[in-house]
């Protein structure tokens, strides 16, 4: 059996990191304060870009995220989802403005050109520029959606919540 040799990568280690994603040529990491993209094919990675960083001294707030086909960012916390757009816009999504059930978002899931959000009282499916609601009524389990999966082999996306699953 081959071995794996596991590094630590440079200028990294004051990063206190929520989530990373790949996408394209870039990592993407969520830290407790701030936004960036990260190279992973150059050797060693690099900082590409730094999207956005908190006011000095305030945590991000942010746990969660995924990134659509186009770039999009979608970061989710308890205070809803903050989206980055490519060019730099930022919108930030809560049940106020939003389908959203509940601003305790629990998951982030990128699906095609969906981009799906679970949350602490329903799920919601962001599509075609419209969003939409889900919850016990159009076929879930519980409103209470802890996790997303998207299944690579068909698309089809999962939804956990703690009287079951649903697809």
């Amino acid at each position: 059996e081959q071995g794996y040799d596991v590094k630590t990568v440079a200028n990294t280690t004051s990063f206190d990191v929520w989530a990373i994603v790949a996408h394209g040529d870039s990592i993407w990491v969520l830290t407790d304060r701030n936004l960036r993209r990260i190279s992973r094919t150059a050797t060693p990675p690099r900082l590409v870009s730094l999207i956005y960083e908190t006011p000095a001294g305030r945590p991000l707030g942010m746990r969660l995220m995924d990134v659509a086909p186009n770039g999009d960012v979608y970061v989710g916390s308890e205070e809803g989802v903050r989206r980055y757009r490519v060019g730099g816009v930022t919108e930030d999504l809560t049940a106020t403005n939003s389908p959203l059930a509940s601003d305790d978002v629990r998951a982030i899931a990128v699906r095609g050109p969906e981009v799906w959000v679970a949350t602490a009282a329903g799920a919601a499916r962001f599509s075609g520029g419209a969003w939409q609601a889900f919850g016990t009524a159009q076929g879930l389990p519980s409103d209470d959606v802890r996790a997303l999966a998207v299944d690579p082999a068909d698309m089809r996306l999962w939804a956990a919540t703690p009287a079951g699953l649903a697809i």
